[in-house]
């Protein structure tokens, strides 16, 4: 079993003839992180915990010139690998404290994914993937995080109450600011709150949302906000 499921990995996953070492039964070690098996995602449940439904191509940084077949699990905040023959079962996962200098880029929209060290929404430090909204090199950098939330099932209390199932359900984005080495964090829609992230520069940045007609909702916006943050840092 074991040697089965190397040779499966080693033909997947390594790019050269690199040493690698079978770390357990469902974990590989190569360019620097451990991938292990992803969660099994209940198929009872309405909706799906998914960005995509499918497995679509992309690229993951490490691994020059192969192309893997990828989705995200915004419920469990985890990325699936599918190996080349197999079916999501198969599939395995990049962890979230895994080297954090690792992208994954969709071929179809260039929508690029990183993990993150960040301030969740209990005030702890966590790790996460993100979508880049502007340059994975810049020192000013704004995240898009994708959430799909999961709803128990609620049973009817009357006749006229129903109830409902349980479902996945896509919600609403988030977004956060990364400076420099600190953890993201999310940042407020409001202008003058977002502004006073920046001491030195908060009216040079109102000055520049108003100017501009910057909205902190509009994700095209927040690209061109972006580039001119690491303009005047």
């Amino acid at each position: 079993m074991k040697k089965m499921l190397l040779g499966i990995l080693l033909s997947i996953f390594l790019c050269n003839d690199n040493a690698a070492q079978e770390l357990g039964r469902n974990q590989m070690f190569h360019g620097g992180f451990v991938m292990s098996t992803g969660a099994k995602v209940n198929g009872n449940v309405k909706g799906s915990p998914y960005i995509t439904d499918i497995f679509i191509p992309a690229r993951i940084s490490v691994f020059e010139n192969k192309i893997f077949a990828v989705k995200y699990n915004a419920v469990l905040d985890e990325m699936l690998i599918k190996t080349e023959k197999g079916e999501e079962a198969d599939s395995y996962a990049l962890p979230k404290d895994g080297r954090q200098d690792v992208t994954i880029t969709i071929m179809s929209d260039n929508k690029t994914y990183q993990i993150f060290d960040y301030i969740n929404d209990k005030s702890e430090k966590s790790s996460g993937f993100f979508v880049l909204l502007n340059s994975p090199i810049a020192s000013i950098k704004l995240l898009k995080k994708e959430t799909v939330r999961y709803y128990e099932e609620r049973a009817g209390t009357s006749g006229y109450d129903k109830g409902r199932p349980a479902e996945y359900r896509r919600i609403g984005d988030s977004y956060f600011i990364k400076i420099n080495d600190e953890p993201a964090i999310e940042f407020s829609t409001n202008k003058k709150d977002f502004a006073q992230l920046f001491p030195k520069h908060e009216q040079e940045i109102l000055d520049y949302i108003k100017s501009e007609k910057i909205k902190l909702k509009e994700e095209s916006d927040l690209v061109k906000l972006g580039q001119h943050l690491n303009q005047i840092k």
